[in-house]
């Protein structure tokens, strides 16, 4: 069957797509929506530009509907309109104003059961991007008011409802420190970010996946002295829900992050293949409830109010020994439950991983994967164990031939032996591509395909009990092509 496929024509300046791409470049309107359609790239003058697209409302496949626009109402129509303030330095200050009408109908498979609607949204967008000379300054903002609605229908659950609502966005980026000398030898870098980003409860545009009802905001270092690099952030996430205090819900995340050669922590100047490429990181969740809901229901309930502690802990050790590539990771993920009635549901993952790859030669790449995890609840007292064996092969015996192997093998179990699982897997493919031609419409690419996979996976629990064994193979063939 046709799965995707792309036509790209010029005339002039004036671009056309027909086939399956991306469109939109507006965040909470309409970005970088997937489907098979027209669309169209005008230049106008020196300073303008304008594109317009018409898109199926979903990803098609077939041959059934080729452009994409049989279903009009299943169907979005897109338009952006591009200005560029300084004419001489395109980017240097952008002024983008774009429009959506949309309208998607639930479509469903042949399988699936489920209360579904059709969805129509149409709004405008508009967005200010700005880049100094040196490109130390970045600015990106967008302002989107999105009217979407859901008719009520014979066949549906759901009444009619029409909402218009509002999203914004700004991120404001500065290198403060670019190239600037500490010393003879040392080289600072130092970048800001800011972030902030506001989404209307019930907020709904069809052509874009926006987080409704979400108040966001970031702040982000980052810099680096010669070989040594770092990061830090801090941000804050609640919920609006209409500004009705007593049921908002925050998050507060901050993050640390650490990368420098060994040789430099230890003072070497030489380069050694047994001292490693070191990195370690750090992060932390808080989500908590501010209140408890007045008139919800949960008056005098503290239980109700969540309050947990997400802390990440990961370090990462590298090494490249000739053609061997060595990598160790030790991650520790404490969760400290502290709502109240539930201040012992804490759990503690602790994972050691290894990776081994060898480049035996220019055609042929040998690597191994081995881990080990643990979960210790401290509820219920148990403690869970994962270990993974994935050994693999990538061979190429030809430049137009490749050949992939992977075998990977998961065993789990808790200590006292009342859970037991096994997955195995083993998946195969052989890839081939070839060019004809090197002018005009003698061009010819191409690539064909074969994959086998077949996978076993049996799990096992004495307290329920139950025992479940499940098979699987198949094999899958794919071609393609590029004319022209």
């Amino acid at each position: 069957d046709l799965a995707d496929y792309l036509f790209q024509f010029q005339t002039g300046r004036v671009k056309y797509q027909v086939g399956n791409f991306s469109f939109g470049n507006l965040r909470h309107l309409i970005n970088g929506f997937p489907s098979r359609g027209i669309t169209v790239t005008v230049p106008l003058l020196t300073r303008f530009d304008f594109s317009a697209a018409a898109m199926n409302g979903s990803l098609p496949v077939g041959y059934g509907n080729f452009f994409g626009l049989n279903r009009r109402r299943h169907q979005l129509l897109s338009g952006t309109m591009g200005v560029e303030i300084f004419a001489k330095r395109p980017g240097g200050l952008r002024l983008e104003v774009g429009g959506l009408a949309a309208s998607v109908q639930p479509i469903t498979g042949v399988n699936t059961g489920a209360i579904v609607n059709q969805q129509r949204s149409r709004g405008f967008s508009m967005r200010l991007v700005a880049n100094d000379q040196e490109g130390r300054f970045h600015f990106d903002g967008g302002f989107t008011r999105s009217f979407s609605i859901h008719p009520s229908g014979d066949d549906t659950l759901l009444e009619e409802s029409g909402l218009t609502k509002n999203a914004q966005y700004l991120e404001v980026r500065y290198q403060v420190l670019k190239d600037f000398s500490l010393s003879k030898t040392r080289k600072a870098n130092l970048t800001v970010t800011f972030t902030e980003q506001n989404v209307a409860a019930s907020f709904e545009s069809v052509g874009a996946s926006a987080e409704a009802d979400k108040i966001r905001y970031r702040f982000q270092l980052e810099g680096s002295v010669n070989d040594i690099s770092g990061s830090f952030s801090y941000g804050r996430d609640h919920n609006n829900l209409d500004k009705i205090l007593p049921q908002r819900v925050q998050t507060a995340s901050l993050s640390l992050s650490l990368a420098a050669p060994a040789k430099v922590l230890i003072g070497r100047t030489k380069d050694s293949p047994w001292l490693p490429g070191l990195t370690y990181s750090f992060a932390r969740d808080h989500g908590f409830g501010i209140a408890i809901p007045v008139a919800g229901g949960f008056v005098g309930n503290l239980s109700d109010l969540p309050n947990e502690f997400n802390t990440n802990h990961n370090f990462t050790a590298r090494w490249q020994v000739n053609k061997f590539n060595i990598a160790y990771v030790l991650g520790r993920m404490p969760i400290d439950n502290q709502q109240f009635g539930r201040e012992l549901a804490d759990y503690t993952t602790l994972t050691n991983a290894g990776t081994f790859g060898v480049a035996v030669n220019s055609k042929l790449d040998l690597n191994l994967i081995l881990s080990a995890q643990s979960v210790a609840s401290r509820e219920n007292g148990t403690i869970d164990r994962t270990y993974v064996l994935g050994p693999g092969i990538i061979w190429k015996p030809t430049n137009q031939m490749t050949v992939t192997v992977n075998f990977s093998n998961i065993l789990a179990r808790d200590v006292a032996n009342f859970t037991h699982s096994r997955s195995t897997n083993f998946d195969a493919s052989w890839s081939y591509s070839f060019n004809v031609g090197k002018q005009e419409l003698k061009k010819l690419a191409g690539s064909f395909s074969v994959s086998y996979s077949n996978g076993y996976q049996r799990s096992l629990d004495r307290r329920l009990p139950f025992d479940n064994l499940s098979k699987n193979q198949a094999l899958i063939t794919s071609m393609s092509f590029t004319l022209f």
